[in-house]
């Protein structure tokens, strides 16, 4: 297709529409059984199940304020539906959350993985050095220093109306154009991505290199070598669903000049361009379910252990109602004969 074709405008609304339920529905289910499992009996002792119930309840939060504001004015509505603009106080929480939720995200990554680097070099002190008090503090301090970070978005952004079209929409105000489209990209950038990105790989490859020269059941405990994969597939597929879009907001006015033309071919690659790599963001929040399945066995078992119960639960309902129904008719049956 020609991409100054306004059919282009088809693609992305069925991008939009067709991945968009799919990443929201299966992120959200896998979300809340990882937060389910992580939480129970036999995994919440462990220090990284709460930094990963932390992940899942950010990514919870990330496709719902996220992805689901973005899609909803690509539902075909009349008038057309927009949350982030519908009044000043949404548009400023949703804008507030997205910003939030993407630098807790990584950095609870760089944490958990710098806690399995300290871990496999050095067993004996992580043992003393992590604790669940000490686990929840770390939490605790990483969501309390980005809500401080970003809450200058809620008297930066505002619902702003075009007196020409009368469209709303929801960005920074005139007073801060310049911090905005100058310093804020940059920052998110480097604050939210690259460092993360450089930490994660560094402490990856080390990892990788340690374990590489022995053979993974030959660690001191084989639930850390478990533990210690999925950490490293997660790590992997952050950096490979992040790049993209990394890579796009930084070389973006380099590959698309002519991206602010209405009309102009760059316009309309500039905006499938972007909605692909978004919707890759994005599967990154909705698919670590699928990585701990893949790559955990303690988590495989306690996935299956829960649905059993579930199981056994609704058998036990049905013969305990057959029984009841039983009993009922015997009572009415002597009721009759007497």
């Amino acid at each position: 297709m020609n991409v100054s074709d306004p059919s282009y405008n088809l693609v992305d609304q069925r991008i939009w529409n067709i991945c968009t339920p799919i990443v929201l529905v299966f992120g959200t289910i896998g979300n809340v059984l990882s937060i389910v499992v992580f939480g129970s009996k036999k995994m919440r002792s462990k220090t990284m199940s709460l930094y990963l119930i932390s992940l899942a309840v950010v990514d919870i939060l990330a496709l719902w304020f996220g992805l689901f504001t973005k899609w909803v004015p690509h539902i075909e509505t009349t008038p057309p539906i927009t949350v982030r603009a519908l009044n000043g106080f949404s548009c400023k929480l949703i804008t507030f959350m997205v910003y939030t939720n993407g630098h807790v995200t990584s950095w609870i990554l760089v944490f958990v993985t710098y806690e399995r680097f300290i871990s496999v070099f050095f067993p004996l002190k992580a043992k003393a050095l992590f604790k669940i008090k000490s686990t929840l503090i770390i939490i605790a301090m990483l969501f309390t220093v980005f809500i401080s970070l970003n809450l200058h978005i809620f008297w930066m952004v505002d619902v702003i109306e075009n007196n020409i079209t009368n469209e709303r929409d929801c960005r920074y105000t005139e007073d801060h154009k310049e911090y905005w489209t100058k310093r804020r990209g940059f920052i998110d950038l480097i604050l939210g991505s690259f460092i993360p990105f450089i930490l994660m790989l560094i402490a990856s490859i080390a990892i990788i290199s340690k374990l590489a020269t022995r053979k993974i059941g030959a660690m001191n405990n084989k639930n850390i070598a478990a533990m210690t994969i999925t950490l490293l597939l997660c790590n992997f597929f952050f950096m490979l669903t992040t790049a993209p879009i990394v890579l796009f907001l930084v070389l973006n006015n380099s590959w698309y000049p002519q991206q602010g033309e209405i009309g102009h071919p760059d316009y309309y690659a500039y905006q499938i361009h972007y909605t692909i790599c978004d919707m890759i963001f994005y599967i990154n929040h909705s698919a670590n379910f699928v990585l701990y399945c893949i790559s955990g066995p303690i988590f495989r078992k306690q996935i299956k252990s829960m649905f059993m119960q579930m199981k056994c639960f609704g058998r036990n309902n049905k013969v305990g109602g057959k029984s009841m129904t039983n009993g009922d008719s015997t009572q009415v049956g002597n009721s009759s004969s007497t």
